[in-house]
């Protein structure tokens, strides 16, 4: 995610369906990191829309003036652009042009240089990428329902799925 938007005031996280349209989401001041910064001087400013239950995903607004910036990514961040444009190069020398109604995803970790003639604003779509280790543990404990389904439809034992108590999936009767 945007570090400006880490800094900007965090609403609570949603119990519910957040709405809101572009206008109500409030931008503050977000500095780009000075050391990104390659030429002029961009000013950018986020707001945060939502977060996520878990913390791990949250959506916000950002905006930036005319300037050029490295970006380092430290979340996986999915943006749409929404007005203005960017030039993207890609950290294999790659430059691609953004303009409204476009979007692009960056990994986690990955770098690029953003270059904003005039100006830019998007949306973005910020994900937490799961450490390994929780990778991992989540592969393993999937093989091991799909083991313990084979062993259950070999030997003829039937099972339904119904909708947990927590309405966030489907657990084995």
């Amino acid at each position: 995610m945007n570090a400006g938007v880490a800094n900007a005031a965090a609403p609570p996280l949603a119990q519910k369906v957040v709405v809101a349209r572009l206008s109500d989401i409030s931008l503050e001041e977000s500095p780009i990191n000075a050391d990104w910064i390659v030429e002029g001087e961009p000013k950018a400013r986020a707001g945060l829309h939502s977060i996520s239950n878990d913390g791990w995903a949250a959506t916000s607004r950002w905006e930036s003036t005319a300037g050029i910036f490295r970006w380092t990514f430290v979340w996986d961040e999915t943006v749409m652009i929404v007005s203005g444009q960017v030039h993207i190069t890609d950290d294999i020398g790659r430059t691609h042009t953004l303009k409204a109604g476009d979007m692009a995803y960056f990994p986690s970790g990955s770098e690029s240089v953003w270059t904003v003639d005039e100006h830019v604003h998007k949306i973005a779509f910020c994900r937490r990428p799961i450490p390994r280790y929780l990778q991992r543990l989540m592969d393993v404990a999937n093989r091991l329902r799909s083991s313990v389904r084979d062993v259950l439809a070999r030997s003829g034992v039937g099972f339904v799925l119904a909708a947990s108590s927590d309405g966030g999936g489907h657990a084995p009767l």
